[in-house]
């Protein structure tokens, strides 16, 4: 920064010029304008700009309007529980709302309880058996197949995240189909080394978009890996232009709404949808709709489920068969504003009267 040397005693009109600026004395105080042919200063008092302006933050904060395009990007919903691991014939698995791991064996577990500070109030220790490295990733979902959305190809956009290790962490993005690749790589800058919180290290890495994708393509993937395994990611941000602001704070609602467009489960109650049907029920079929808080993103996959097992709902009564058979707890049709469950009780006590369960709802990409 040049150091400015004002002259002493100055009249008014008297100038002094540093850096391409011209000062003038107004009789009071040294006012600035700029000799080139743009001013390049801002005014105190306010100024216009003709172009765009970049800026790290706001009044030492985030900049608002929504940036970070990822959702749960402080890792604070996790619908599923806490630690997930992953197992399956896909190797794909959620842990924490939004963000899946795609190795048999890994454990995702929240950051409360570690014995580790972070730079937000959570984060996500993943742990992959047997493994060498630990990744996680997050598919945006595009308005519609092979439509670019909010990003503009040739636009820039950057990522960053906390990790434990700046040296072992490592960015990548790319148009996807649904949570996977292979896709079209998004091209990226140097990886830059941002503040230290708690131990921890921001890392951000700007990348721009291609000219062009697949039709196929429904996502934009982003992942975070850290090549040592068994490590940290906090505060995920992925926002437009090339410079990292300061993480972006959203409601714990909006936050939570914005996961149940893909994921939905009842948390609180081991009975959340409940249905009366009188005394003596019989072999009679009975549905109860199961609303969703949110639209969720298509029609969801459903899976039923009580204290009983999956696939069961339990009784209301006072009898002593308290559940009602996979067989006769079936899904029934709807959408992703809700779905039908069908009971039937064939247990032949007269004392039922209802029947109650819960679900899963699953929408991901």
């Amino acid at each position: 920064m040049a150091i400015l040397n004002f002259p002493s005693n100055p009249t008014v009109d008297d100038t002094y010029e540093e850096n391409g600026i011209t000062y003038t004395w107004d009789g009071d105080k040294w006012t600035a304008s700029s000799s080139g042919s743009g001013d390049i200063y801002v005014n105190v008092s306010g100024d216009s700009m003709t172009g765009d302006l970049t800026v790290p933050s706001l009044n030492g904060g985030p900049l608002a309007g929504l940036r970070n395009q990822l959702i749960n990007g402080d890792f604070r919903v996790w619908q599923r529980g806490t630690p997930v691991t992953v197992s399956g014939p896909t190797g794909i698995g959620y842990g924490p709302d939004r963000w899946r791991a795609s190795i048999n064996g890994t454990t995702m577990t929240r950051g409360t309880g570690l014995g580790v500070n972070y730079p937000g109030a959570f984060g996500v220790r993943v742990n992959v058996s047997g493994g060498a490295s630990c990744s996680i990733a997050q598919p945006i979902e595009l308005p519609q197949a092979g439509h670019f959305g909010p990003f503009t190809p040739g636009s820039s956009w950057t990522l960053s995240a906390y990790f434990e290790d700046p040296s072992t962490a490592s960015f990548n993005v790319l148009f996807a189909t649904g949570a996977v690749g292979p896709g079209e790589v998004w091209a990226g800058g140097p990886v830059k080394t941002l503040d230290t919180a708690n131990g921890k290290t921001r890392v951000s890495q700007t990348f721009v978009v291609p000219s062009s994708m697949d039709s196929s393509r429904t996502s934009c993937l982003v992942v975070l890996q850290d090549n040592v395994n068994n490590r940290v990611f906090a505060q995920a941000q992925f926002e437009p232009g090339p410079v990292a602001t300061p993480f972006e704070q959203r409601p714990i609602g909006l936050e939570l709404s914005l996961c149940q467009r893909y994921y939905f489960t009842p948390s609180g109650t081991s009975r959340p949808y409940q249905m009366c049907t009188g005394t003596n029920a019989g072999s009679n079929w009975y549905s109860k709709t199961a609303t969703f808080p949110v639209t969720m993103r298509t029609t969801p996959s459903i899976e039923v489920f009580s204290e009983y097992g999956e696939g069961i709902a339990g009784l209301l009564g006072t009898n002593g068969n308290n559940r009602i058979a996979a067989g006769d707890t079936q899904v029934g049709s709807g959408g992703n504003d809700g779905i039908a469950v069908k009971a039937k009780d064939t247990t032949g006590d007269g004392t039922t009267a209802g029947f109650y369960f819960s679900i899963r709802a699953d929408a991901e990409l």
